[in-house]
């Protein structure tokens, strides 16, 4: 079965984007990475009972992204105002602004990004709870996927969705999985490829030099 606001909310939510203002470009790639995700979800066929979950992990994602945003923009109201302080010092006959001032700025962007990390750190049980939800089937379409703008008529079509087939089964596992690696936006690396990546790699390392 397949329904909207599941496969919305999980795109959206769960993938740990950093928590800053957009720009319209911005914007636009960041719809054109969830448009091809949503490709993914949309093709896995989720149950009743793993939409229901999903919806859960949606909104667990949700409460921790507006923590995090909260305690963000705590900072960065901070952060603006030491900001401009340091401009008006450049700006004044001053030889050279006050130090602990230049320092404080330097500090206050590296919380920014402190908090971007914290997110993406509390988001990965949820992301290995929902590589649990898949089925083995769910799971080979995850590795085989392409991300793209319009779909395939059938997610589950190898022909389609990755490369010609090199007769080592294996190998075109492991390749199907590297080339969704390497697809996946950054927004989504964290939240789907590094828990991949990191299920896979002990069926990777006996085929290195092969």
């Amino acid at each position: 079965m397949r329904t909207g606001l599941p496969f919305l909310l999980l795109a959206v939510l769960l993938a740990p984007a950093i928590l800053v203002p957009r720009s319209m470009a911005a914007e636009s790639d960041d719809l054109l990475d969830e448009i091809s995700l949503l490709n993914l979800l949309r093709g896995l066929e989720l149950t009743r009972d793993q939409q229901a979950r999903l919806l859960d992990l949606a909104r667990r994602a949700s409460d921790l992204r507006a923590e995090h945003r909260a305690r963000q923009d705590a900072v960065r109201t901070e952060w603006a105002r030491d900001l401009s302080h340091l401009r008006q010092a450049l700006l004044s006959a001053e030889e050279h602004p006050d130090t602990s001032l230049e320092e404080r700025v330097v500090a206050q962007e590296m919380r920014i990004y402190e908090i971007d990390g914290e997110l993406t750190s509390r988001l990965q049980p949820l992301a290995a709870e929902l590589a649990l939800l898949l089925s083995p089937a769910q799971q080979a379409v995850v590795r085989t996927f392409q991300p793209c703008l319009i779909p395939p008529p059938s997610l589950r079509d190898p022909v389609r969705a990755g490369q010609a087939a090199s007769g080592q089964p294996e190998l075109d596992g492991a390749l199907h999985d590297l080339d969704l690696l390497r697809a996946l936006p950054e927004s989504a690396f964290a939240a789907l490829g590094r828990p991949l990546a990191e299920a896979r790699l002990p069926e990777w390392s006996p085929l290195e030099g092969g």
